[in-house]
């Protein structure tokens, strides 16, 4: 019988093609015994344990990263994608465009992309045990970053409505009760993203990547800023956000705490729109995002390009006391000779 159990997983990227899924486990079982084993970079894996018969295959998307997905309903257990009984020699899968698991797989890449940015550029990651709840929706690619986990009854969030009026304003996502009294009770993500995995014209693998990097960029903001900050943030875009208007989850930049929002869906978008551009050489993100609402991202985008300050001295920007836009520029100052005059 042979002694491991070699294989590859890989998602389809509509940019480049097929990508090995990173990180990810792969898990397989017969009645009597189970084995496992994590994907490497390109999506390989090799489970050193022998069985007499065929077994049952599934990836777990448990990354050896630390990080977990959760799927559209369960939230005690990563999501699992099964692949079914095939043959003890080994088996490899391609995740498909139209297949569930297209979502947690290419949600997972962008992920750990993202971790390898933060090492490249010095930028402080998210926390290691990051949970991100992926979610089919009909829509296109949304998402929000609350950080639950850390937040929720502890410093502000304490009641369903509360997490329900801040995804409704940050996003129009619509979230069943029972989902949403599940997520809040038992297992309370950090991240959610909400993905259409059907739907190859309104959603492509650069738009999931962006999301996932927008809501990141805000993890990591999170990591630095602390809860108390995050509090306020969530809490401006509860009282003023209005979804209908044309900078919509963000309110008009006045009323209390408005600066929060201002310093972080700057550095959300223009975080994101960077990585993107880095990952894909796509400049459509970054028109975007220099067009955006009352607090102006496209003004980072301006100040990264100036030769004296990095990246990641902008990002030691976003302190706790960070609070304005206003405080945002003198912290900046300090970081370059330009004369901001």
């Amino acid at each position: 019988f042979p002694v491991t159990i070699p294989g590859r997983i890989q998602v389809y990227n509509t940019e480049v093609g097929w990508q090995g899924v990173r990180g990810v486990e792969v898990r397989v079982h017969n009645f009597m015994r189970i084995g496992r084993d994590y994907t490497d970079l390109y999506g390989n894996y090799q489970i050193n344990k022998q069985f007499r018969t065929r077994v049952r295959y599934a990836v777990i998307f448990e990354n050896a990263r630390g990080f977990k997905i959760w799927g559209n309903r369960i939230f005690i257990a990563p999501a699992r994608f099964g692949m079914g009984g095939q043959s003890n020699r080994g088996y490899s899968h391609d995740i498909g465009r139209g297949s569930e698991a297209w979502k947690w797989a290419t949600v997972n890449n962008a992920i750990c992309k993202y971790l390898d940015y933060c090492i490249e550029l010095s930028i402080r990651k998210p926390p290691s045990d990051l949970r991100v709840w992926v979610r089919e929706t009909n829509k296109g690619v949304g998402g929000a970053a609350p950080m639950l986990r850390r937040t929720f009854g502890l410093y502000g969030f304490n009641t369903n409505s509360q997490i329900f009026t801040f995804l409704l304003r940050h996003n129009p996502i619509s979230i069943a009760v029972n989902q949403l009294a599940a997520m809040t009770e038992f297992a309370q993500p950090d991240i959610m993203l909400f993905v259409n995995y059907d739907d190859k014209d309104l959603v492509d693998t650069e738009a999931v990547y962006y999301v996932t990097f927008h809501e990141l960029a805000h993890a990591s903001h999170w990591a630095q800023a602390g809860n108390r900050y995050w509090v306020r943030f969530i809490n401006a875009i509860i009282t003023y956000g209005n979804p209908m208007a044309d900078d919509r989850p963000y309110g008009d930049g006045t009323g209390q705490n408005a600066g929060y929002v201002g310093v972080g869906e700057m550095w959300g978008f223009y975080f994101g729109a960077l990585l993107t551009y880095m990952e894909f050489s796509s400049t459509d993100m970054l028109w975007d995002v220099s067009r955006r609402a009352w607090f102006n991202p496209g003004f980072l985008q301006g100040v990264d390009s100036i030769p004296d300050i990095t990246t990641s001295e902008i990002f030691a920007c976003l302190t706790p006391g960070t609070n304005t836009i206003a405080k945002l520029v003198e912290q900046l100052k300090t970081k370059t000779y330009r004369d901001w005059e």
